[in-house]
C-alpha cells in the first residue's frame, strides 16, 4: 500500500495541533528509507534525509500550525496520523513554539475538539498496552497461581505506590485552578490499596508470597516515572487519560461481570479479584473515571490548557501507556523480545 499527496490527513483540526509518536513506535533506518514501525503496521519513508528531522521533533512532540509543515513531508504526516503512529490532538487557542505573530483566535469549540481527540488518542495507545503477551496467556486461563498472584500483587504494588505520586502532585501544583482536583483525587485514593493487600492475604500462601516479593522493576520505574511526571500538572493529569481508557464508560455491572469472569479462570485467587473488583467499583462511586483534564478543557479552555500544556498532557499519556506496557511485558519475561514478536503491514510513503 503506498500513499501520495490526495491521501493527506490534515494537521489542522483547529488553529495549530500537538503531534506526538506513539508508545509502541520505533524507528530504524534501512537503506535510503526510514522505517516508522508499530505493533501491526509500520511505514517506510523515502527518501530517510528529507524526513528524519521531522520524525525525530515529533518523537519528542511538536505543536505546528499547518502553515508551517513543508508539502513534501505532508502525505508521510497523514499516513502517520491515519495509521495511528503518530498522536494528533488540536489545540483551539495559544500559540506554537517559535511563532512570533499574533495568536490565532480561540476556537469556542476548541475544549470539547481536545476533549474528544485527546480520549482517542489515549483509547489507541492504551491498546498497546493490551497487546502485552501476557494478557494472551493469561485469558487462556491456563496461567500457573504464581504468576497470577505476582499479577494481582503487582496491582497491589501500583495502588500503594499512587498514593506517593499523588501526594508529589499535590505539594509540586502552584496551579490555583488544577490543585484542588489534585487535593480531592489524592483524599479519595488514600489507602486504597489495603484493598487489595486484604484480597491477596486472604488467599493464603500465594497471596502472602507474592506481596512479600516486592515490587517488580518495571513496576518499581512506572511508579518512578509517575513521580516524575507528577512535577507537571498537565502531563501528570494526561496520565489518566490512559488509566481511564477506554473513555466510553463502563457499568458497575460491567465491572462486576469482568472479575467474575477472572474468577472462574482462576478460582483459587478469586478473593483477591474480588477485592480488586470492590477497588474499582469504589472508584466508579467516587467519579474517578471521570477525567480531570477532559473537565478543565470542556470548562476553562485556555485557561486551563495552552498549546504547550496539550502537548505535555499527550506526552503524559504516552509515558503512562509505555510504561504499564512494559509492566505487563515483564510478567510475562517478555520486556526485551515483544518488538521481535512484531508482524507488521508495510506501508510506503515518498516523499
Amino acid at each position: 500500500m503506498s500513499y501520495g499527496p490526495n491521501d493527506v490527513v490534515s494537521t489542522r483540526q483547529s488553529h495549530l495541533t500537538a503531534l506526538l509518536l506513539g508508545p509502541a513506535v520505533e524507528l530504524r533506518r534501512e537503506g535510503e528509507s526510514l522505517v516508522v514501525a508499530g505493533e501491526v503496521v509500520e511505514i517506510r519513508l523515502a527518501p530517510a534525509e528529507s524526513v528524519e528531522g521531522w520524525i525525530r521533533e515529533i518523537r519528542q512532540g511538536i505543536v505546528v500550525d499547518e502553515s508551517v509543515v513543508p508539502t513534501f513531508f505532508a502525505p508521510a504526516l497523514g499516513a502517520l496520523i491515519r495509521e495511528k503512529l503518530v498522536g494528533c490532538v488540536p489545540v483551539g487557542w495559544g500559540r506554537a513554539a517559535g511563532r512570533a505573530d499574533t495568536d490565532p483566535q480561540p476556537d469556542p469549540d476548541g475544549g470539547e475538539k481536545f476533549a474528544r481527540a485527546y480520549l482517542d488518542v489515549c483509547d489507541e495507545w492504551a491498546k498497546s498496552v493490551f497487546l502485552s503477551p501476557f494478557w494472551t496467556a493469561f485469558h487462556a486461563g491456563t496461567m500457573p497461581s504464581w504468576q497470577v498472584f505476582t499479577f494481582l500483587a503487582q496491582l497491589y504494588f501500583r495502588t500503594a505506590g499512587a498514593d506517593t505520586h499523588n501526594l508529589a502532585a499535590v505539594e509540586r501544583c502552584r496551579d490555583g485552578l488544577i490543585r484542588p482536583h489534585l487535593e480531592r483525587h489524592y483524599r479519595e485514593e488514600l489507602g486504597h490499596a489495603t484493598i487489595l493487600r486484604e484480597g491477596l492475604l486472604a488467599c493464603g500462601r500465594g497471596g502472602e508470597e507474592a506481596l512479600a516479593a516486592g515490587p517488580q522493576p518495571a513496576m518499581r520505574a512506572f511508579i518512578d516515572s509517575m513521580v516524575v511526571a507528577a512535577s507537571e500538572p498537565l502531563r501528570y493529569l494526561g496520565c489518566y487519560g490512559v488509566f481511564h481508557a477506554p473513555w466510553t464508560v463502563r457499568t458497575e455491572s460491567d465491572l462486576m461481570a469482568q472479575f467474575e469472569h477472572f474468577t472462574g479462570m482462576y478460582p483459587f485467587a478469586g478473593k483477591a479479584f474480588a477485592a480488586v473488583c470492590s477497588h474499582a467499583r469504589l472508584d466508579y462511586a467516587l467519579g474517578h473515571e471521570d477525567v480531570v483534564l477532559v473537565r478543565l478543557a470542556r470548562e476553562h479552555g485556555a485557561l486551563a490548557l495552552d498549546a504547550a500544556g496539550v502537548l505535555s498532557a499527550l506526552q503524559g499519556a504516552r509515558t503512562a501507556a509505555h510504561g504499564l506496557r512494559a509492566v505487563f511485558d515483564g510478567l510475562q519475561g517478555d520486556e526485551h523480545d515483544h518488538g521481535r514478536q512484531r508482524k507488521h503491514t508495510a506501508i510506503t510513503a515518498t516523499v
